[in-house]
C-alpha cells in the first residue's frame, strides 16, 4: 500500500471544501443539464459516492466486485477496475463504507478488514491503518455493519469539530439477515475522533425493523439520521441528535417515500446537505413508483416490485417539508447515494444509482451528474 498519506485535515483547506451564500450557489448551479453515464454492468454501486471541490470522486462497486472507480473531471471521464487494497480482494466487499474527511482526504472503513484506508489523491493510492470498532455489548459486527449505507462525513461544527461519523447497522443479537429476524435489526452512528483508528458506538436508535441510512449535518451542527424501514407501508424514519452523534432523539416518521409507495420493505437512498451558508438544504434520493398490493407479502421479506423512477426530492428546512422532486431516471431503480462539488466554478449534484431502461431486465450502475437549479426549475415545486 502507499505510504504517506496523512490522515489529519490541515488547517486550512478552503480550496476543498466551502460554503457559499444562496444566491451565489444557484447562480453556479445554473445552465446544468442532466448527464448520465451507465460505468457498470449488473447491479452495484451500494459502496457510495464522495466527492470534492476540485472534482475528484470516488465511486464503489459493491457488491458486484471489489473495485472503485474514480474520476478527475467532475464525472466526465472515469478511470475504472481500481483496488483500495490490492493484496485483499474483499477490501470493497466487507460491510465496508466510503467516508468524506474533507480537505481532499477520503477514507474507506472495511469492519471486515479491521482497516481504515485513507487517499488523498482522489483514489488512485491508499494507505492502510488498522481499525479497531468498539459495538455495543451483545452485539457482533455482520457482514452488512455499514455497507449500502450513504457515506460517512465529517463534523464541521461544536466542540467535536472534525469528528468523523457513518451510520451504522445491527442484525439483532441472533446477527444475521434472515427475514423473519429482520425486525430486530436497528441502527446507530460509529464515529472517529482520532482519524479513523478507533470507532466508537453512539446509543442504538429506538426504532426496529430499520437499516440502510444517512446522517447529514446541519448548519448550527445537529445531526440528522435518516433510514429506510422494512417492516410496514409506512415509509422512513429520521432522528437528530445534539450531542454530535453520541445519543438520538426518538425517531419519527418522515414524508419522503421509503421504495415505492404501499411497499412494506423500503429501499436505500441518499442524503445530503448543500453547502450554503446559513440554509440546510437537503437532498434526498429514492424512487417514486406505487406499488398496487402488498397483500401477499409479510413483514420482512424482500419484494423489489415496484421500484421506478429515481428521483431527487428537496428540503429549503432541514428536513422538515420537501417541496420539490426532479426526476433523475424512469426505469426500473435501485439503491442510490448522493454527493455535491464544485468544479470549473460550477455547483454540481452527484448521483449514483443502480437503473434499468424501461422494459429491460438488465441492470446497470449509473452515474448522474445535475444541479440545485435544475431542481428548483423543475414543475414539480409546490413552493413556487
Amino acid at each position: 500500500m502507499s505510504a504517506g498519506c496523512s490522515a489529519k485535515p490541515p488547517q486550512s483547506c478552503s480550496e476543498y471544501s466551502s460554503e457559499l451564500n444562496k444566491k451565489t450557489y444557484i447562480q453556479k448551479s445554473k445552465n446544468i443539464s442532466l448527464q448520465t453515464k451507465k460505468i457498470w454492468r449488473e447491479r452495484g454501486g451500494w459502496g457510495g459516492i464522495v466527492a470534492d471541490n476540485k472534482g475528484n470522486l470516488i465511486i464503489s462497486r459493491s457488491p458486484n466486485g471489489s473495485s472503485i472507480a474514480t474520476s478527475s473531471d467532475g464525472g466526465e471521464t472515469w478511470v475504472k477496475n481500481l483496488r483500495i487494497d490490492k493484496l485483499s480482494r474483499q477490501a470493497s466487499t466487507s460491510g465496508g463504507n466510503l467516508i468524506n474527511g474533507g480537505c481532499g482526504i477520503i477514507y474507506y472503513l472495511s469492519p471486515k478488514n479491521k482497516a481504515i484506508y485513507t487517499t488523498t489523491n482522489g483514489g488512485i493510492n491508499w494507505s492502510k491503518r488498522r481499525a479497531n470498532i468498539l459495538l455495543p455489548n451483545g452485539y457482533q459486527e455482520n457482514e452488512e455493519l455499514i455497507a449500502a449505507m450513504q457515506p460517512g462525513i465529517r463534523l464541521h461544527q461544536g466542540k467535536m469539530k472534525g469528528r468523523l461519523i457513518t451510520p451504522a447497522r445491527l442484525w439483532g443479537l441472533e446477527n444475521n439477515n434472515l427475514p423473519e429476524n429482520r425486525k430486530e435489526h436497528t441502527g446507530l452512528a460509529l464515529y472517529s475522533d482520532n482519524q479513523g483508528e478507533t470507532w466508537t458506538s453512539s446509543a442504538m436508535l429506538d426504532q426496529k425493523g430499520i437499516g440502510e441510512s444517512g446522517i447529514a449535518e446541519l448548519g448550527d451542527g445537529v445531526l440528522l439520521y435518516n433510514t429506510r424501514e422494512h417492516m410496514t407501508a409506512g415509509g422512513r424514519f429520521s432522528a437528530a441528535s445534539i450531542d454530535q452523534g453520541i445519543t438520538w432523539e426518538a425517531m419519527k416518521r418522515v414524508e419522503i417515500p421509503d421504495g415505492p409507495i404501499g411497499s412494506k420493505y423500503g429501499l436505500m437512498g441518499g442524503l445530503i446537505r448543500l453547502p450554503i451558508k446559513g440554509e440546510d438544504y437537503l437532498i434526498f434520493s429514492n424512487v417514486d413508483s406505487k406499488v398496487i398490493s402488498t397483500g401477499t407479502v409479510n413483514s420482512g421479506q424482500s419484494d423489489v416490485r415496484g421500484r421506478e423512477n429515481l428521483t431527487l426530492w428537496l428540503s429549503k428546512d432541514g428536513g422538515k417539508s420537501w417541496t420539490c422532486k426532479y426526476s433523475i431516471h424512469k426505469g426500473g431503480s435501485g439503491y442510490s447515494s448522493l454527493a455535491s462539488g464544485l468544479y470549473k466554478d460550477q455547483a454540481y449534484i452527484y448521483v449514483l444509482y443502480e437503473g434499468r431502461e424501461s422494459n429491460s431486465s438488465n441492470w446497470g450502475v449509473y452515474f448522474s451528474r445535475t444541479s440545485l437549479s435544475a431542481i428548483l426549475e423543475s414543475k414539480e415545486c409546490s413552493d413556487k
